[in-house]
């Protein structure tokens, strides 16, 4: 996470992140879930169906993945 929008998460009740489901979004996540967990922002993680990367996915895809 950058600076700016970790500053503008702060405030947040809580976030998910959509990472891909592959090392690269693992690798991705874990820095980014450490800085929200420093500063007392919780936050998940969702990935998207296999073989699909988040921006490949079709807007119901991910309306019903936010659901959960």
């Amino acid at each position: 996470l950058r600076p700016a929008l970790l500053a503008r998460l702060l405030d947040a009740k809580s976030v998910t992140m959509l990472y891909d489901g592959d090392a690269a979004g693992e690798h991705g996540w874990a820095p980014a879930r450490r800085k929200l967990a420093l500063v007392g922002v919780p936050c998940r993680r969702l990935s998207p169906p296999p073989g699909l990367d988040p921006k490949d996915c079709p807007p119901h895809v991910l309306q019903e993945m936010l659901r959960y």
